[in-house]
């Protein structure tokens, strides 16, 4: 498949929020099941979160410049030049923000990115008769995600307390980065004694740094990080990298 600037500018638009909610989901499918486009995709946040940086440090170096440059006018001028240059140092704060708003973005996508992975399959049973539950994590060990979350929904209609399809089902909505179905699951899971406790915890977390809210973020993994558990160490990187 060729790539090109459209796919460029799509990319673009996502990672700005600008997609409508078809529109992103249409994206997101296409980001977990097109290899070639994922890895486009990763590379423009790359190329973003450069180009974010060496222009916050521009735009710092130009606001000092002028300042120097009026503190050097005679007194009569600098009223003035002093007003030019709030005017211009309030349009240049803005700028700040949504470029630190925007570098902060990329930086989350790369912890998610980082740390994110597909749960193992630890239900199918090799040689037993399928099932709806068998059919289900077929999908989801195919990486067809969409499929997975449509034989899981059906799943939990039937049955709303089914642990493994509830958190499969959550899984597979964050693997397509569908953290608004993703987090009510995870959060039933964990607010229930059971196996996949832990891991939901996990994820919850990744779903809160993918939506760059810092806050929720920060409370679960410090909660992880002063538990005993395999997830304890990687908490503790992520807490270090927010």
């Amino acid at each position: 498949m060729e790539l090109n600037e459209k796919d460029i500018a799509l990319i673009d638009e996502y990672i700005l929020g600008n997609l409508e909610e078809n529109d992103k989901e249409s994206f997101e499918k296409r980001l977990s099941q097109d290899k070639e486009f994922y890895n486009l995709y990763l590379a423009q946040c790359a190329v973003i979160e450069s180009i974010n940086r060496s222009s916050i440090s521009d735009l710092r170096s130009k606001m000092n410049s002028w300042h120097d440059e009026i503190e050097k006018k005679p007194k009569n001028k600098t009223l003035h030049f002093k007003w030019i240059y709030y005017s211009a140092a309030a349009s240049v704060l803005i700028a700040l923000f949504f470029m630190s708003q925007y570098f902060f973005f990329n930086s989350s996508t790369k912890i998610f990115e980082e740390n994110f992975s597909p749960y193992q399959d630890i239900i199918t049973v090799r040689g037993s008769d399928p099932n709806s539950l068998q059919e289900a994590m077929e999908a989801y060990n195919h990486e067809n995600y969409t499929l997975a979350v449509q034989k899981f929904e059906s799943i939990i209609q039937e049955d709303e307390e089914n642990t493994i399809a509830l958190f499969y089902n959550a899984v597979s909505y964050l693997a397509v980065k569908n953290t608004q179905n993703a987090i009510p699951l995870f959060e039933k899971i964990i607010n229930k004694e059971n196996r996949f406790n832990i891991i939901s915890k996990w994820y919850l977390g990744l779903c809160y740094v993918l939506n760059n809210d810092v806050a929720k973020a920060k409370k679960v993994f410090e909660d992880l990080a002063s538990r005993n558990s395999s997830y304890s160490q990687k908490a503790q990187v992520i807490l270090n990298d927010l």
